[in-house]
Formats: structure tokens, sequence, C-alpha cells
């Protein structure tokens, strides 16, 4: 069976069966199936696969759930970024605390997407996970100096962004 053949006898049922799976969204049924689709189609011995059907069911399900895991992820971080810069006691829901509270998200978000691998992963590791300076370390293979010194320079990084955004000079 070719892949078009099979996307046509098989879209349908393997997209139904991801929402039943894992609900409708986010990530999208429609878009897993397409991305494990595409998997099977970049296979490059994919017409000699015996079972190509449980390969595409296979790859959708742990496409679907690596994409749950890093919007997980991406929610814990906002979470923590958001606990970090703008926990303030008191009612804050106004609608210009909402908008400045949003631009300021933006602006770390931007940030962090600009900052290099290795102080973003520190970063990450440390506010997000949990994780103590010291294990961060141990993770990324570096001293509890060096990741104290690159958590740093993130920080930095991201206090200068917020600096730069609100206007504020030196």
């Amino acid at each position: 069976m070719t892949i078009e053949e099979m996307y046509r006898a098989y879209n349908e049922e393997l997209t139904g069966w991801l929402r039943f799976q894992f609900g409708s969204g986010p990530p999208d049924p429609e878009d897993m199936a397409q991305q494990a689709f595409k998997k099977l189609l970049e296979k490059p011995d994919c017409q000699h696969l015996e079972h190509k059907k449980a390969f595409l069911w296979r790859t959708a399900k742990n496409l679907t759930i690596s994409a749950l895991r890093r919007i997980k992820t991406q929610e814990a971080y906002e979470y923590e970024v958001e606990q970090l810069y703008f926990a303030d006691p008191g009612d804050n829901t106004g609608p210009s605390r909402v908008i400045e509270v949003q631009e300021q998200l933006s602006v770390i978000s931007d940030c962090l997407r600009g900052m290099s691998k290795k102080r973003r992963e520190v970063f990450v590791l440390h506010r997000v996970h949990g994780m103590n300076l010291a294990e961060v370390g141990r993770a990324l293979g570096l001293s509890r100096s060096a990741a104290t010194k690159r958590l740093s320079g993130a920080l930095a990084e991201i206090d200068a962004a917020l600096e730069d955004a609100s206007g504020i000079q030196d």
C-alpha cells in the first residue's frame, strides 16, 4: 500500500483515535496525524516496513506525547516567570495591569528565545523545574559555580530586556 493510499484509508481513523486518546488539543489531532504521515514518508525504508499502520499509530502517539510534554513545560515555565517577575500582593486584575503583564511576558519570552542555549538551559532547569544549582550543574556537566554564573547572566539579560522595554535608563 502506498503512502497516498494509506493516507486516504487511515487519516480519518488515526485522527479520531488521537482525539479519543488525547482530546481535541492542543496539540491538534489533525496536526499530529499529518506529522506521523510525514515521518512515515521521510523514513528511508518505508516501502519495506511490514507493519506500516502500526508504525503510523506508534509515531502519532509518540509525537502527541512529546507535544504534550512541551506544552506542559512551556506552561510551567510561563507560570514560573510570571511568579518570579510579576507576583505582587493585592488585586492586580485591572485591564491596564493585565496588558502590562502580557507585554512584560512577551519581552521575557523574546529574551529567552534570543538567549544563548547554555544560559536558557540553566534558567529553565533552575526556575521552571525547581532544581537547585548543584543539580543543574550535574545535569549539564557543569560546576555549581558555572551554573550560578550562567543563571546570573540569564537573569541580567532578562532584567536588561525589561528595562529596555519600559524605557528605563541608568
